[in-house]
């Protein structure tokens, strides 16, 4: 059974939509002419509705400006990013399809309650994923600085040289600041962890042994994958010769 105060509130938002409907000169029998007698989103609504209380005497409860802002807001934000989403439920699209419904009604303000429930539905989607890219960002992070300082030479920094080269792990291995941050940057910032903490290793490798510090990556000498025992030992034959190569030189071998 409908409370009294919504029995309120829809009076009050059915005066709200006539008011708009004089605005723009439509009535019940003549509809405006730029509609064409069809409905109107609700985003026509709602950029009006921040001028209703001054102008039909607070006829408009806040809270419902703001519950349908925010209904917008995850349809034009967050819904984008969870479509193209691959575990993205059925059930999701069914709660975006029934808020996109609900408000290109004229008439939404009679389903006030199921744009609520879409809408947190959907909110919630989203704040799981950013709070699991997070998590995954802190752990990664976190590993890649017990690496780093678990690397020879570390020890050999003074306080100033450490904090320095481990700055950026730090800050991306602590969850501060990462609510304001996008989805896809954060899980960007999850792929990039192996090779800064690459990056960052050689940097305190240089500070102790300057140019004698040579990086070397391996993958090439695997190049088109290995599948017998002969493409093994010829890969690390030709692994084994550079590096020799590089000692012979005075040079520090980085493998990267």
């Amino acid at each position: 059974m409908v409370s009294g105060t919504y029995d309120c509130q829809l009076v009050l938002l059915t005066k709200l939509t006539a008011v708009l409907n004089d605005r723009s000169g439509a009535t019940a029998e003549k509809p405006s002419g730029r509609g064409h007698g069809k409905k109107r989103p609700a985003k026509a609504l709602v950029e009006n509705v921040r001028f209703a209380p001054a102008e039909s005497d607070g006829i408009l409860p806040d809270d419902v400006i703001e519950d349908v802002k925010r209904a917008r807001l995850v349809l034009t934000s967050h819904w984008p990013f969870l479509a193209s989403e691959p575990d993205i439920t059925d059930g999701d699209r069914e709660h975006a399809a029934q808020l996109e419904d609900i408000l290109d009604r004229e008439t939404f303000f009679r389903d006030l309650p199921e744009l609520g429930q879409h809408t947190r539905a959907l909110e919630q989607s989203f704040e799981a994923r950013r709070t699991a890219a997070i998590e995954n960002r802190c752990a990664e992070y976190d590993k890649a600085l017990s690496s780093l300082k678990g690397t020879p030479g570390w020890e050999q920094l003074d306080a100033e040289q450490q904090e320095q080269i481990s700055s950026t792990l730090r800050s991306r291995a602590n969850a501060d600041g990462a609510d304001s941050m996008t989805i896809p940057l954060l899980r960007e910032q999850i792929e990039a962890c192996p090779r800064l903490l690459s990056k960052v290793t050689e940097e305190m490798l240089r500070m102790i042994d300057g140019n004698r510090v040579e990086p070397l990556e391996v993958a090439g000498y695997f190049a088109g994958g290995i599948e017998t025992e002969e493409q093994l030992e010829a890969a690390l034959d030709g692994l084994r010769e550079r590096v020799r190569e590089l000692i012979a030189a005075g040079k520090k071998v980085f493998i990267q």
